[in-house]
C-alpha cells in the first residue's frame, strides 16, 4: 500500500481536517486609519484615549452595551463587525505601552506604533475571533470541518484567524507496544502570520506558480529576499519547479545567469586551508539577483523610503573625503537619480564610492556605515559569508534535475540545444568541489545554511550537506549520457585536480585517459560518498547512530566571519548545558540530515523503524525545533528560546522522508505515514514564514480574560519571523502534500 492509497480518506475531506484544501485568507493588514499624533498620550479622559488608540490603527466607534457598558465597536476592512469591552481594550494600550511585552509578543524590533498595530494589535483581537470559532467548533463538530465556517465551499472570513491548538497524538511502536517518551506534545498555537500579497494565493501550490512567474526568488512578495535567487534554495525547490514548462524554462535562464558569475580563473582560494588543489577555478556565487539594477538600489537606500543610510554615508564622505566628486552623493533625489541609470553605472558608481570610503577606513580607522553585506560582496564579487560554500553542489543537483525533466517531458531540443551550458556547468562545480572542498575522510566539509555559527562549525562535515552532494550525483549519474564527455575532460584539464592526493582525484584522472566513462566515474564518486557517509555520520561506533557533523582539521579555513555578540552568548550557553560534549562533536541528532541521507538513498531499509523513532522524538520532545540562533531575530524572543528555531522547510524535509520510508519499505508502517501527516497539518496551520520562534505569552480567552499560558500544557504562540511567504518554505509544504497525494499537480 502506498502512502496515496493509505490516505484516501484523511486527503477527502472526511477526516478532521481537509488538508488539501490549506487556507490562506486574503488580509490587509490593519493600517493606521486617522494620524492623531501626540494626542493619544496628551488626552486625560479614559475612554477618549483608548477610543484615539483604537482609531489610530482601526476604524472604531465607542458605544454603550446592553448592560450600559462601555464597549468598541470594531469594523474590519471588509465591513463587518464585532466589538470589543472596556476592559479588553485597555489590556491592548497597556500592551502598548509596555514595549517589552510588546516585543515579546511580534518578535520584532519595533520602533513605532504603526509596526506594533501591524503584528500586536490583530493577534489580540484575533485571539477572540479564534476562541469564538473553537466554540462554534464545540457545538457543531460535523459540520465544521467540512468548510471554513462550517458550510462546505464557504470561504474562511478574512481577518488575522488562528487555527486550532495543534497536537501531536503519542503513537504506539508497532512491535513492541510502548511508546517513546513520556514527555507530552506541546500544544502549539499557531502564527497568525497570513500571506500578504496583493494577489493573495489560495494555498502552496498557487505560490509555487506564483514564484515560477516572479523569476524563482528566496521569497514571494514585498520582502527582503524579493530580489534574489539562492543557489540553495533553488536546489531544494528543483522538483517543484520543472513540473511545469514554465519553471523549466525559469530554470534554464537562471543557470545562464549564474554561468556568467563562475569563476573560470585558477588563483588560491581565500576560503579554504593551504592545499596544493585550492583555488577559484569553478567557484559559484550564492546568489544571483533577479534583477540586478533593482537589487543594488534597493540594497543601497534599504528601500525606497528609507535613505537614512544614505545621508549618512554623503556625510561621511564629505568630511573626510576631500575632492571626491560623485553625482550620486550630490544628488538630493537619489532614488530618481539611480533610476536614471541602467546596472553597469549604477555598479560602477557604488564601487567607486565603496573603494573611497574603504580607503578612508583603512587609513585612519575611521567607523563608517555599514552597506548590506550581500550588497558588498555583489559589488566585491566575493561570497557574502565565507563558510558558505554549497552552491557547486546545489549547481549540480539543478542541472542534473532539469536534465530529467527535459527528458521526461519529451523536450529533448532543449537537452540539445543546451549540451554545451550544461557540460560546462557539471565539470565546473565537480572541479571546484574535489579541489576544494573534499576532507581525508571523503566527506564534503562545509557549514550550508549554518553559516550564522560558520566559527563554530569551522572544517565541519555534516550529514545534511554530504547527503545533498550524494543525491546531486546519484541524480547526475542518471542523465549523464546527455553531457559531453569532451568538454568536461577539457574543464577538468585546466585544474589542479591533477596535481590533488585525494583518492576522488584518482577517478577524475581515469575519466581524462580513457579508462572510465564519465558515467562510471560519477557513480564511483557517489559509491565512495556513500562509504563515507555510512562510515563517519551514520554508523560512527557500528551501531545506527546518526549524527550531525564530524570535525576535520585539516579542513579549518583561517577566514570566517565573525559570530555577532548575541549569538556567542547563545553559543556559550548551549556550551553549559548537559549534552554540551556531544554538541561540540556533533554527536547529537540531525533530523534535517537524517531526512536528506534517507532521500538520497544512504540509510538502509533496515533503520527505517530506528529512523522513525528519533523523528518521533524530535517532534513529541522538541516540537520540531532545533538550535539555529539567527542573527536576524528578535534578540530577546531569541534568547528565551537559548537559539531554538523552528525551520519549516526543515520538517517538511522531515515529512518527506517519512513518506519515502513507507512506500519503499518492505514492511512500512502506518505510524509513519501519521507522523507526516501531521507535520503537514502543522506546516498548513503555521504558514510560510522562513522560521518561527515559539512564545509563551499573554493569552485572551473569553471566559478568563487575558493570562498567561498553562506552562504545564505548554501552550503558547509560535511568532513569526524572518521573510514572509519564504519560497523554500511553501514548496517543501507543496512537495510534502505531492508525496502525500501524487495527484496534487501544479498543472
Amino acid at each position: 500500500m502506498t502512502a496515496s492509497e493509505s490516505s484516501a480518506e484523511w486527503l477527502s475531506g472526511t477526516g478532521s481536517l481537509s488538508l488539501f484544501r490549506p487556507f490562506a485568507p486574503s488580509v490587509t493588514k490593519n493600517k493606521m486609519q486617522f494620524d492623531v499624533g501626540n494626542q493619544l498620550l496628551d488626552n486625560e479622559d479614559e475612554d477618549d484615549i483608548l477610543l484615539l488608540f483604537l482609531n489610530r490603527y482601526l476604524k472604531a466607534t465607542k458605544k454603550t452595551g446592553s448592560n450600559g457598558e462601555t464597549v468598541y465597536e470594531i469594523t474590519r476592512h471588509d465591513g463587518s463587525t464585532y466589538t470589543i469591552n472596556a476592559s479588553e481594550a485597555q489590556r491592548l494600550w497597556s500592551l502598548y505601552k509596555e514595549q517589552e511585552k510588546a516585543y515579546a509578543l511580534t518578535g520584532t524590533r519595533m520602533d513605532d506604533g504603526n509596526t506594533f498595530i501591524q503584528l500586536v494589535l490583530p493577534r489580540v483581537l484575533w485571539t477572540r475571533e479564534i476562541l469564538e470559532q473553537k466554540r462554534r467548533v464545540r457545538k457543531t463538530p460535523d459540520t465544521l470541518p467540512k468548510g471554513h465556517d462550517g458550510e462546505e465551499g464557504q470561504q474562511k472570513p478574512t481577518g488575522f484567524v488562528k487555527p486550532p491548538t495543534v497536537k501531536v497524538q503519542r503513537v504506539i511502536e508497532p512491535s513492541t507496544g510502548q511508546t517513546f517518551t513520556d514527555e507530552p506534545h506541546p500544544s502549539s498555537y499557531c502564527s497568525p502570520e497570513p500571506l500578504s500579497l496583493k494577489n493573495p494565493a489560495s494555498s502552496s501550490a498557487d505560490l509555487v506558480k506564483l514564484l515560477i512567474e516572479t523569476g524563482l526568488p528566496a521569497s514571494v512578495g514585498e520582502t527582503p529576499y524579493a530580489s534574489q535567487q539562492w543557489l540553495r534554495d533553488i536546489s531544494e525547490m528543483i522538483d517543484a519547479i520543472v513540473q511545469v514548462e514554465s519553471g523549466r524554462t525559469e530554470t534554464l535562464e537562471f543557470l545562464k545567469k549564474v554561468f556568467t558569475e563562475v569563476k573560470k580563473d585558477d588563483k588560491p582560494s581565500p576560503y579554504y586551508p593551504e592545499r596544493s588543489s585550492t583555488s577559484t577555478f569553478g567557484e559559484f556565487p550564492i546568489f544571483v539577483p533577479v534583477d540586478p539594477k533593482k537589487f543594488m538600489i534597493d540594497k543601497f537606500l534599504q528601500g525606497s523610503t528609507n535613505v537614512r543610510r544614505f545621508h549618512d554615508l554623503k556625510t561621511f564622505v564629505r568630511s573626510n573625503v576631500k575632492g571626491f566628486n560623485s553625482d550620486l552623493l550630490n544628488s538630493d533625489t537619489p532614488m530618481s537619480y539611480l533610476e536614471s541609470l541602467d546596472a553597469q553605472q549604477i555598479s560602477t558608481e557604488l564601487r567607486r564610492i565603496k573603494e573611497v570610503v574603504r580607503q578612508v577606513q583603512l587609513t585612519d580607522g575611521a567607523e563608517y556605515p555599514q552597506w548590506s553585506f550581500l550588497l558588498e560582496s555583489y559589488l566585491d564579487g566575493t561570497r557574502s559569508t565565507p563558510e558558505t560554500n554549497d552552491s557547486e553542489m546545489s549547481a549540480l543537483t539543478i542541472v542534473a534535475t532539469l536534465i530529467d525533466a527535459f527528458n521526461k517531458n519529451h523536450e529533448e531540443q532543449q537537452i540539445f540545444e543546451n549540451t554545451t551550458l550544461f557540460s560546462e556547468l557539471v565539470a565546473y562545480a565537480l572541479v571546484h568541489i574535489y579541489q576544494n572542498q573534499i576532507s581525508d575522510k571523503g566527506l564534503h566539509a562545509g557549514v550550508g545554511s549554518l553559516n550564522i555559527i560558520g566559527n563554530f562549525l569551522n572544517g565541519t562535515s555534516s550529514l545534511a550537506v554530504n547527503s545533498r552532494l550524494l543525491k546531486a550525483l546519484k541524480v547526475l549519474e542518471k542523465v549523464s549520457g546527455h553531457l559531453s564527455s569532451e568538454l568536461i575532460k577539457a574543464i577538468i584539464n585546466q585544474s589542479r585536480l591533477k596535481t590533488s592526493t585525494l583518492p576522488e582525484a584518482t577517478k577524475f584522472n581515469e575519466f581524462v585517459s580513457g579508462q572510465i566513462t564519465f558515467e562510471t566515474m560519477i557513480k564511483k564518486l557517489a559509491g565512495q560518498l556513500n562509504v563515507a557517509i555510512k562510515d563517519s555520520l551514520l554508523y560512527p561506533e557500528g551501531p545506527f547512530e546518526p549524527r550531525d557533523f564530524i570535525r576535520n582539521k585539516e579542513m579549518e579555513s583561517a577566514k570566517l566571519t565573525l559570530i555577532p555578540k548575541d549569538i556567542t552568548l547563545l553559543l556559550a550557553r548551549r556550551f553549559s548545558e548537559s549534552d554540551s560534549d556531544k554538541f561540540r562533536e556533533g554527536a547529537l541528532f540531525d533530523p534535517y540530515g537524517l531526512a536528506l541521507a534517507i532521500l538520497a538513498g544512504a540509510v538502509d531499509k533496515s533503520e527505517y523503524p530506528n529512523a522513525y523513532k528519533l523523528f518521533y522524538k524530535h517532534i513529541n520532545v522538541f516540537n520540531g525545533a532545533q538550535f539555529i540562533p539567527m542573527k536576524n531575530a528578535h534578540s530577546e524572543k531569541l534568547l528565551e528560546n537559548r537559539g531554538n528555531t523552528l525551520w519549516l522547510h526543515r520538517l517538511g524535509m522531515v515529512g518527506r522522508a517519512l513518506v519515502e520510508m513507507y512506500n519503499n519499505s518492505g514492511t512500512p508502517q502506518e505510524p509513519w505515514l501519521v507522523l507526516a501527516r501531521e507535520i503537514y497539518e502543522f506546516m498548513t496551520k503555521l504558514g510560510f514564514n522562513e522560521y518561527y520562534l515559539y512564545s509563551e505569552e499573554w493569552v485572551l480567552d473569553l471566559d478568563d480574560g487575558l493570562h498567561k499560558p498553562d506552562l504545564a500544557n505548554k501552550e503558547g504562540y509560535w511568532i513569526a519571523q524572518g521573510s514572509e511567504n519564504k519560497s523554500w518554505t511553501f514548496v517543501m509544504h507543496f512537495l510534502l502534500g505531492q508525496a502525500l497525494d501524487p495527484e496534487l499537480h501544479l498543472e
